[in-house]
């Protein structure tokens, strides 16, 4: 923010005011009057105007300085505005536009008169941040970067709810794929792929661990061909076949192809039946649909 040294706790101490007596008098906060007093935050013109009527002093008195900086600070200079504590130069030419934010008003001016000066001599306007990082970034062509090469630059972008930009590249993977990789996650190595590196991570992880397709496959192929019951099966030590005490009935269940079968029946030799009489359809219905 623009410091600028000032008098105003001088001035309100002479008056005899607190910082909560001068907030309630102008209806600023004490916490803002504090700021302005120890030249931390800026001050506009409206506020300055409304300070120097209550503490009975000119505007201009309100600084520690000549007269002139008051009016300086203030005066309506092209190209220039004041916008939320700091200026902002903005020039337009021939549709292009270059804009720059200043803490100082002089500094501002300067910067202003340069640009112009080299505008007219150069036929254009000195480069931005932003435009200088393009160029920078265009050596970045033709690099590889792990599994990525870059093959083109896409410019600055903005992300939802940030007000920054950020530049991004095209990037062909060696799987084949194109995809949008932002660059500075490229430059420091947080992106190998176009995500092609993590699936095959995952599916290696999986079949270490028994979680793969073919693994699952195989586990329950297996759990089909054992006769055996489930460990936690301990009221009829039959596969496929619970008793609940509570219901006082026999549950069938049987899950093929991720299709669960269940029924219940009074009788063990009821639920045995049907357990037999569905393993025969469904193995019926597989053996149709291999041939």
């Amino acid at each position: 923010m623009v410091k600028l040294q000032n008098r105003i706790k001088e001035l309100r101490e002479r008056k005899g005011l607190t910082l909560k007596m001068l907030s309630s008098t102008t209806g600023f906060s004490t916490s803002a009057i504090n700021r302005w007093e120890n030249g931390i935050r800026g001050l506009d013109k409206d506020k300055a105007h409304k300070l120097s009527k209550v503490l009975e002093v000119q505007p201009s008195e309100l600084f520690l300085s000549e007269k002139g900086v008051f009016q300086l600070y203030w005066q309506k200079e092209k190209n220039i505005q004041f916008q939320k504590g700091k200026f902002v130069l903005s020039i337009t030419r021939q549709g292009k536009r270059y804009s720059k934010t200043f803490e100082i008003l002089e500094d501002a001016i300067k910067h202003r008169d340069n640009v112009l000066r080299e505008y007219e001599n150069k036929d254009g306007f000195p480069k931005t941040r932003k435009k200088e990082n393009i160029l920078k970034y265009q050596e970045l062509i033709g690099q590889k970067f792990q599994r990525l090469t870059v093959i083109k630059l896409t410019g600055p972008k903005k992300k939802e709810n940030v007000s920054r930009t950020y530049s991004y590249a095209i990037c062909r993977c060696e799987c084949g794929r194109i995809c949008e990789v932002e660059i500075f996650n490229l430059l420091k190595g947080k992106n190998y792929s176009c995500g092609c590196l993590a699936l095959e991570k995952s599916r290696d992880l999986g079949a270490k661990f028994g979680r793969d397709r073919k693994t699952r496959e195989k586990a329950r192929i297996s759990n089909i061909l054992n006769p055996s019951p489930r460990k936690t099966n301990k009221t009829t030590r039959i596969k496929n076949i619970t008793y609940s005490s509570k219901l006082k009935s026999y549950r069938v269940q049987i899950i093929r192809d991720g299709v669960r079968y269940t029924k219940r029946f009074p009788t063990l030799a009821e639920a045995m039946d049907y357990k037999n009489a569905l393993l025969k359809e469904l193995d019926e219905k597989l053996h149709s649909r291999d041939e």
